[in-house]
């Protein structure tokens, strides 16, 4: 019901504000000089100032005319003004101009002053581009002039103003009141209710109601304005609508009672104001507010009348809008701060029941007890530290808290689903390779998409040693064959015998150990494997990535870097001593693994 009373007014806002605004545009192009004069400032004979005014460039009823004042002294000062001019109406219009400087005036800012400053700095890189923004409007014909100026040691003469001047983008928007649908109505019915409060009241609380009146219309105009932005911002941001109707339409003051009597009392004591006290003698021919400011108490009464209204207004609006929105519109900042925290503890709990049930199912928890840890310690401090002043600004930080939670719970629930298929998973993989020396993801139609990598990588983490790799998104089995373990062993002294590494294995691509010179303290079936399964993942990965297969992986350590080189049939370790290069070593790894390629 909220929805569709909000939708009804925001499609009744849509109809009040059409017609508003007219846009029109005016690209820049290349200046034609117009008029050209030579000045002497200091009277000496010589010709020391040139003037170039350039054609007027129109625009709905907008003149702007470009003039460049070249003034030379030690170097040329530079003067650029844009003179812009509206013809009189009672139309509203904002101008926007976007100058573009020539690079062979200013290659930076601080070469340049501007008056007034410029709104925007579009580009600050050359050629720097600042836009003015303004807003014109009245009966009579209004002009602003922008001016910039800088000083450079070049000759600024009529060929480089022929081929760098350039206008202004202009882009001008004119609001005529007359044509906005809300404008239209407010002026008619002015006009009737004015002439009917006067035909039956008294001409000061006919006046202070009708202005009152007015004021009230532009009030509700300013609370559609909100709902339109509601439902604006509801778009951008991409978060439901109900939560940016609640954060632009504020908090509400529940108990207006107070306020009714006050709105009761002022009208009363204002109509009592103005029916005790004499008017002027002869002002009642004056004009209207000729005769209400020759008149101060009845005026004073008036105002009165005024504010009673208004507070009335703002009390049946609060009840209207506690009406539609329920309590959630009258909780204060601090009300939905502790409400959003008791939400947010009942997921912390929700999580942390999830993660004992997981780890009973044996799922790995550890990112997701980091995130329950976390958000509870966050929960504690902003508990111990919320107040009335600083609520507001601790809510962000529990939504993002909720936020977080939700997710790690999905993230549990992804985890669930992953274990509980994977022995079907598993099956499926086992029959396709009976089938067939090799499995591709998109052979693995009985596993959802997203899982599939995940699934060919857990397999073969599940297979090491039993002759399977990874290579390019494809799980195949290792053709074993038998060659000299001493050539292997020559090739790894070859590498041992420069110096710079403290160990080097060769391993299979499935994670058996092939020949090994480690140091004792490293068990090498054990390094071997797990060398064979960090392949196997970054090569997944970098298929992901869309960046090919993986060529080496380069651990950096506090005692020495560790490479791990992949060949086309073997993968070489190598644990690099402190502080060697690793280009050069890269380089004798990658060839040593060709040697034993060419072995098998």
């Amino acid at each position: 019901m909220k929805r569709l009373v909000i939708l009804m007014v925001l499609l009744l806002s849509l109809v009040m504000f059409s017609g508003c605004i007219q846009k029109n545009i005016y690209p820049s192009e290349k200046e034609t000089i117009q008029t050209e004069k030579m000045q002497d400032t200091n009277n000496d004979g010589i010709p020391d100032e040139i003037v170039y005014i350039f054609t007027p460039k129109q625009i709905q009823g907008v003149t702007v005319t470009r003039e460049i004042w070249v003034h030379k002294n030690l170097g040329n000062n530079v003067t650029v003004k844009l003179n812009v001019y509206t013809a009189a109406s009672d139309k509203i219009t904002d101008i926007t101009l976007k100058e573009t400087i020539p690079s062979s005036l200013a290659l930076n800012l601080d070469k340049l002053s501007f008056q007034p400053k410029y709104n925007e700095l579009v580009r600050a890189e050359p050629p720097i581009t600042v836009s003015w923004k303004f807003t014109l409007s009245g009966s009579e014909s209004l002009g602003k002039t922008l001016i910039y100026s800088t000083v450079v040691y070049q000759e600024i003469n009529k060929a480089w103003v022929e081929k760098y001047a350039q206008s202004p983008y202009i882009e001008v928007s004119i609001i005529d009141p007359k044509n906005v649908p809300f404008f239209v109505t407010v002026s008619k019915l002015g006009e009737s209710v004015y002439d009917l409060l006067k035909a039956n009241l008294d001409f000061y609380i006919a006046s202070s109601v009708y202005a009152t009146l007015i004021f009230i219309m532009v009030l509700v105009y300013l609370e559609l304005l909100a709902l339109v932005g509601a439902y604006v911002a509801s778009m951008v941001k991409k978060t439901p609508l109900m939560n940016e109707v609640y954060n632009f339409i504020g908090h509400g003051r529940k108990d207006n009672t107070v306020w009714i009597i006050t709105g009761i009392v002022a009208i009363i004591i204002g109509v009592v104001i103005i029916m005790f006290t004499k008017e002027v003698p002869g002002s009642s021919e004056m004009e209207t507010l000729v005769r209400l400011g020759s008149n101060v108490p009845k005026l004073i009464g008036g105002f009165a009348i005024a504010i009673g209204i208004i507070s009335l207004y703002y009390s049946i609006i609060d009840i209207i809008k506690g009406i539609l929105f329920g309590e959630r519109y009258y909780m204060t900042p601090l009300d939905l701060a502790k409400e959003k925290i008791k939400h947010a503890t009942e997921w912390v709990d929700e999580l942390e029941n999830k993660i004992m049930t997981a780890v009973e199912n044996k799922i790995d928890t550890e990112t997701e007890e980091v995130v329950a840890q976390v958000a509870r310690k966050r929960i504690e401090r902003i508990m111990m530290e919320l107040n009335q002043e600083n609520a507001e600004q601790y809510l962000n930080e529990i939504n993002k808290t909720i936020n977080e939670v939700q997710a790690a719970i999905d993230g549990l629930g992804s985890k669930g689903e992953m274990l509980e298929n994977w022995p079907k998973w598993r099956n499926e993989i086992d029959e396709l390779l009976k089938q067939g020396d090799s499995v591709s993801i998109s052979s693995l139609t009985q596993i959802p998409p997203r899982w599939r990598k995940w699934a060919l990588a857990r397999y073969m983490s599940e297979h090491i040693g039993e002759s399977l790799t990874i290579e390019e998104g494809v799980l195949k089995r290792i053709k074993t064959v038998t060659i000299d373990k001493n050539e292997v062993v020559l090739v790894l002294n070859g590498l041992m015998s420069e110096g710079r590494m403290e160990g080097v294995a060769a391993i299979r691509k499935d994670g058996l150990l092939v020949a090994s010179m480690l140091p004792k303290e490293i068990d090498s079936n054990l390094i071997s494997a797990v060398s064979a399964k960090m392949i196997a993942n970054s090569d997944m990965a970098s298929q992901e990535f869309e960046k090919g297969r993986t060529n080496y992986i380069l651990l950096k350590g506090i005692e020495g870097d560790s490479v791990i080189y992949v060949g086309r049939k073997v993968i070489l370790l190598s644990l690099l001593k402190k502080g060697e290069s690793i280009g050069f070593v890269i380089s004798e790894i990658a060839k040593a693994t060709e040697k034993i390629d060419a072995m098998i």
